[in-house]
């Protein structure tokens, strides 16, 4: 969801594109900043990262966020999306700790689909009526990675139209299935 890690080379390399985006020298650069021209040299060049209060300075100089920055591009974020991940973060951090089933039936709708791949394998959920319905939610990929942790063979038949073929064979092989009504799953499915 959030970048948890930022690369000193990308974001040197976009410190630069900025720099001359505003035809400055490292030179002009340094001066506006009140750092050396060696220290924007090293920070183009990747060898090291600006301090958190040039950071802060970079971002308003290059009216860019400190975000772009770490990240080492132009990336607009959206508060909106930036909400609506933290809201469903936070409610599945709920649902995870109360062990809250009535809670996850209520909000899933709203939830991210990694958040709600998350509970239902805390919770432990079997039933197979509400993992239809939470599965109504999942790309295949999470599909696939619920059936694999749970071990929910049984779950197969009725999500693989939901799934791509390589996520339906991946769950076959994983759970050593050799039902034929579900190895002719494959050949149904019109995902790829």
């Amino acid at each position: 969801m959030y970048p948890t890690k930022s690369d000193p080379v990308q974001t040197g390399a976009y410190i630069s594109l900025l720099r001359k985006r505003r035809d400055m020298t490292q030179f002009a650069l340094a001066s506006a900043l009140q750092v050396s021209h060696q220290a924007v040299s090293k920070w183009e060049t990747g060898s090291a990262l600006p301090d958190v209060d040039i950071l802060l300075a970079l971002a308003n100089l290059f009216e860019v966020n400190i975000n772009n920055l770490l990240l080492g591009r132009d990336e607009r974020f959206d508060p909106l999306v930036d909400d609506r991940i933290l809201y469903s973060e936070t409610i599945a951090n709920v649902i995870k700790t109360k062990r809250d089933m009535a809670l996850l039936l209520e909000a899933y709708e709203e939830m991210e689909q990694e958040d709600i791949a998350d509970c239902i394998q805390t919770l432990g959920i079997t039933d197979t009526d509400i993992l239809l319905k939470l599965c109504s939610r999942l790309s295949s990929a999470s599909i696939t990675q619920v059936i694999k942790t749970l071990g929910l063979a049984a779950l197969v038949p009725f999500v693989a139209d939901r799934m791509d073929k390589a996520s339906l064979i991946d769950c076959i092989q994983t759970l050593g299935l050799n039902d034929v009504s579900v190895i002719r799953l494959i050949g149904n499915t019109t995902k790829d």
